[in-house]
């Protein structure tokens, strides 16, 4: 793994406030480690917490909804400057759909070991989801993204998940549910290894944290 130097505009802007590294048994450092079978999982070097005025506000009617949920998303590293200056973003219409299984969305995890397989190395989200009822799925399906009634987000369903719930309360007294523990294998037809959610309305995610990872010892 490659060392990423954090972006002096970064550390200097006014809606990222460095949170310095995690301890060993903090709860972030476990929730990364949770899904990790290593003795060695990656370790975090830096926290960032996110607040962004307009993001804020546009979250505020899903702010009390029902099951909101710390989640991992990575990025490549190519995109982690629009990513933070903008938000998560919807895929383009003109995206081909064959990225995208279960519809054009934005896709998160409950594991952090798939988020970081997904962009760079050493940089990934955990941002406050608003899932409300999520549908259940094991295959890609056709139309996916035109919810059914009663449902606010997609769960395409891993063959693995995090044995714990527990919950995080931010510094505003709100509080989610963080997805913890070791990772167990879970009965029944899945899609892949690790679970994904998938929601389709940006004003239902809140950017939380940028994690930045530690480089893993040169070989």
């Amino acid at each position: 793994m490659k060392a990423f130097k954090t972006s002096p505009s970064l550390a200097a802007a006014p809606w990222a406030q460095h949170l310095g590294a995690a301890k060993p048994r903090s709860p972030f450092q476990r929730y990364l480690a949770s899904s990790f079978t290593t003795s060695a999982p990656p370790k975090i070097r830096s926290i960032f917490g996110i607040e962004k005025s307009q993001e804020v506000a546009r979250y505020q009617r899903f702010a009390t909804a029902s099951n909101r949920v710390l989640l991992w998303q990575g990025a490549p590293l190519t995109s982690w400057l629009s990513l933070l200056a903008g938000g998560p973003r919807l895929p383009p219409k003109e995206a081909p759909e064959s990225g995208y299984a279960f519809g054009k969305g934005l896709y998160f995890f409950n594991a952090a070991r798939p988020a970081l397989a997904k962009g760079a190395p050493a940089l990934v989200l955990l941002a406050e989801v608003a899932l409300g009822s999520s549908r259940p799925l094991n295959e890609p399906t056709k139309g996916a993204e035109k919810l059914p009634q009663g449902f606010q987000s997609l769960h395409a369903i891993g063959a693995f998940r995090p044995s714990l719930s527990l919950e995080h309360r931010f510094a505003d007294g709100t509080a989610v549910t963080v997805p913890a523990g070791s990772l167990r294998e879970v009965s029944g037809a899945s899609w892949g290894q690790y679970d994904e959610y998938v929601v389709f309305n940006t004003a239902q995610v809140r950017m939380r944290y940028l994690v930045e990872i530690e480089p893993s010892p040169e070989p």
